[in-house]
């Protein structure tokens, strides 16, 4: 069996696979995921983003809004069973190929995720106190920009 690979740009249609990345992705940190309704009012505005197809099938996704002179980044997700395999890696370099200024909120707790941003060049410039909730867990959020 031949696996093909792909990066694509997320259409609303793919709102219902997306919430079952973030259901499953999310929850695993016993963070609010994400629904069906949620991605497709996001795609419905200013929302854009590109999903990582295996097989046709969606085991990661980069999804932001346009602000017009920034970037906002909302999630960056990837299927407990693909990820270290590079694959957020390439949805945050596609998200940089912009040529924009990025900003994120990061959960102070989410290691992984703070070392991709920062071996990616973003730096952070401010923290939220208490910022995300999720577990009986308070995390603060950091926020980082790019570039």
């Amino acid at each position: 069996m031949v696996t093909t690979l792909i990066i694509k740009q997320i259409l609303v249609i793919d709102s219902e696979e997306l919430a079952h990345v973030s259901q499953i992705v999310f929850l695993k940190r016993n963070d609010k995921p994400w629904n069906k309704c949620d991605f497709t009012s996001i795609l419905n505005q200013r929302g854009f983003g590109w999903k990582y197809l295996v097989n046709e099938h969606i085991v990661g996704y980069v999804l932001a809004v346009d602000l017009f002179d920034y970037v906002d980044l909302l999630k960056l997700a990837v299927l407990p069973n693909y990820q270290r395999q590079g694959i957020a890696t390439k949805l945050l370099e596609k998200m940089l190929q912009l040529k924009k200024r990025i900003l994120l909120d990061v959960a102070s707790d989410n290691i992984g995720a703070i070392s991709l941003y920062e071996k990616h060049g973003f730096k952070k410039i401010d923290k939220r106190l208490h910022y995300y909730c999720y577990g009986g867990c308070v995390s603060d959020s950091l926020i980082f920009q790019y570039p």
